[in-house]
């Protein structure tokens, strides 16, 4: 017998490293509520505090946090970066590079979610939708990408002789939100909210509670 689905969890997710991780909260949470539909949105950021006030969404998880007194939001980790590129006689970097040998090569990155030149003084950032172009102007044209760990990991696993390094030492990062309307009248939206709390607040601050 199929149980009849009463209630809708409008999602917003923006892509992260954390999304496998959000997703596994999810599925924790639905079987805990039986009568929970979902469905799972990826809108341009800068429609996501309209959604929310119209109540098109419950939750969102995105780069932004809201200013609206009506929305509440919270931290929920950092998204970190890491710099990639192809040792070569034209290129060779160090692990913990200085901006400035970073900024002495072509930098690009993949469909950044938060303005990445604002963590660099060079403002041109070459941005591109497709991993295959990276590839090719790391490998031919020497150039250093600036890239998520899933998004490195993912050039890595068709060439793996890309050299990968993280950025945490130039504090290179981003927050990442969840939020939600306060106002909400769906009772298992604040459930779910304070459940991805609980399920990230110890990975960004050991003494939160």
């Amino acid at each position: 017998e199929v149980i009849q689905k009463r209630h809708t969890l409008n999602i917003h997710l923006t892509r992260s490293d954390m999304t496998s991780k959000v997703l596994q909260s999810l599925n924790q949470f639905l079987r805990q509520e039986a009568d929970i539909e979902f469905n799972i949105h990826t809108l341009d950021e800068s429609a996501i505090e309209d959604r929310l006030m119209d109540e098109t969404l419950d939750i969102v998880i995105s780069a932004q946090r809201s200013e609206d007194p009506l929305i509440q939001s919270a931290l929920l980790f950092e998204q970190n970066y890491h710099y990639v590129f192809r040792e070569s006689n034209r290129i060779q970097l160090p692990v913990q590079s200085s901006l400035n040998e970073l900024e002495e090569f072509p930098l690009i990155t993949f469909q950044p979610v938060f303005d990445i030149s604002q963590l660099f003084k060079k403002q041109n950032i070459g941005i591109y939708q497709d991993m295959t172009i990276i590839q090719h102007l790391l490998i031919e044209h020497a150039h250093v990408a600036i890239l998520t760990h899933e998004e490195a990991k993912q050039l890595t696993y068709s060439y793996p002789k890309f050299t990968v390094h993280s950025l945490n030492h130039l504090n290179i990062k981003h927050p990442m939100y969840v939020s939600m309307r306060k106002d909400n009248q769906k009772p298992f939206v604040k459930k779910w909210y304070s459940h991805l709390r609980q399920t990230f607040s110890p990975l960004f601050n050991p003494y939160s509670d």
